[in-house]
């Protein structure tokens, strides 16, 4: 009975800790298409009131996310204490994501920043961390090869065009918002 009782407890605990940000989303905001003018590298002023999309992921695709932009070595961009650190820029087109409180902007060339602190991922990691947030899907097919990632890596799997719902006489949706909820 009482190795039972042990198991059961294992089992248990096991299930609640694996299970333990089941449901978190992250929010991403970005422009639905190319624009003219896009130097924005700043959080958009609006970000929670953006009506968007909300796609389910899985644990696997939350965690990659999270292990891209949060498990970075970050480097401060005022610490001159190490002359080693160079001062990494945010170049648009950007992605603007929000996971948890915190805030990140991802930018064409694969930096990231967090407030004052920036850190580079790789060609691969941007370009899996923007087709887990469907980010390419609010281009059209032609289009696509206007980024290098997809050039190297292919259509992404998950790939859907949508069309951004608008007026015909009202200009483009500057920004469109984009939830993922962990299933």
């Amino acid at each position: 009975m009482k190795k039972l009782l042990f198991f059961l407890l294992i089992a248990v605990c096991g299930c609640t800790s694996n299970s333990s940000h089941h449901g978190k989303t992250i929010e991403a905001v970005f422009h639905p298409a190319f624009v003219e003018d896009c130097s924005c590298v700043d959080f958009p002023k609006s970000f929670g009131v953006i009506p968007g999309i909300t796609f389910e992921i899985t644990s696997k695709d939350y965690n990659y996310i999270t292990g891209v932009l949060c498990n970075n070595k970050m480097t401060t961009a005022t610490d001159i204490s190490d002359y080693k650190i160079v001062t990494k820029e945010v170049k648009p087109l950007c992605v603007f994501v929000k996971l948890d409180t915190i805030e990140y902007v991802l930018g064409a060339n694969g930096v990231v920043k967090n407030g004052r602190k920036s850190f580079g991922i790789s060609d691969l990691d941007m370009y899996q961390v923007k087709s887990i947030l469907h980010y390419y899907d609010f281009f059209p097919e032609e289009d696509l090869d206007a980024f290098p990632e997809v050039r190297k890596y292919g259509i992404p799997a998950n790939y859907h065009h949508h069309h951004v719902l608008r007026n015909k006489n009202a200009p483009p949706a500057r920004f469109v918002m984009v939830t993922l909820k962990e299933k």
